[in-house]
């Protein structure tokens, strides 16, 4: 039996990320040279995406031969493990960022596509990768920002298919971060409570949102963000979905 269908865009992955062959750095090395494996390319946080397969329907997220990528391998460019499709084919993803000027202008990605935003692309690429290339653009973001051992300083290396950084020199372990946020919708008989930056264009509003602070239940979080935000005061607070949010870790 599976799970409810969750209508928020980034939910739904479709791939099974076998945590438990994570630990198998051979397995892993294997799937990365299989020849029917899958790898997004990203650069800067954007994805890469392919042009529309014909005039009118939307672009394509750029998943490629892992092989086009050896070299990048070898210069050390951050890769990770994603996960199994239903017919057993590995899904990775690389960051190309610290490899040179953008690759969609040069070397094997020249003439396929380019790079784009998630955020910007999210609404028309297909949901299913759109939640793969979320789950890809948090776990790499993570490791741009994390190189180092926060207990002694000391640069990291990946393990466990890039779901870990171990320090060598302490043997401290380290794991992606999540930043939990709750974002609500305050209703008063038949009106809602929206908001607005200055940064958004005319007439664009938005539910409240805020960070979940340690020690916190999301039901306080909630109650606590409307009143520093709106001086509103709830009664009742009555959950409804959850939802990945890659920007950068959520």
């Amino acid at each position: 039996m599976g799970l409810p269908h969750n209508p928020n865009i980034f939910a739904n992955n479709p791939l099974d990320r076998v945590s438990h062959k994570r630990l198998d750095a051979d397995w892993i090395a294997g799937q990365l040279k299989d020849k029917n494996s899958f790898i997004l390319p990203m650069y800067k946080e954007n994805i890469f995406v392919l042009p529309p397969a014909k005039p009118g329907s939307p672009p394509e997220v750029g998943f490629m031969r892992t092989d086009m990528f050896a070299e990048a391998y070898k210069n050390g460019a951050t890769v990770m493990f994603l996960g199994l499709d239903k017919k057993n084919r590995a899904y990775f993803a690389v960051d190309l960022t610290d490899q040179g000027p953008d690759p969609s202008q040069s070397g094997p990605l020249k003439g396929f596509g380019e790079f784009g935003d998630l955020r910007g692309l999210a609404m028309t690429i297909d949901a299913s990768d759109a939640s793969i290339a979320a789950q890809a653009k948090a776990v790499l973001k993570w490791h741009s920002t994390h190189k180092f051992c926060s207990a002694c300083g000391a640069p990291s290396v990946i393990a466990e298919g890039g779901y870990r950084r171990d320090c060598p020199k302490c043997h401290v372990q380290h794991f992606p971060r999540t930043d939990p946020v709750v974002i609500m919708l305050a209703v008063h008989g038949d009106k809602a409570l929206l908001g607005r930056q200055k940064i958004f264009p005319k007439s664009m509003y938005s539910a409240l949102a805020g960070f979940v602070e340690p020690g916190e239940s999301i039901e306080e979080a909630v109650a606590r963000e409307l009143f520093e935000e709106a001086s509103c005061r709830v009664s009742q607070v009555t959950y409804r979905f959850t939802q990945p949010w890659p920007y950068p870790m959520s």
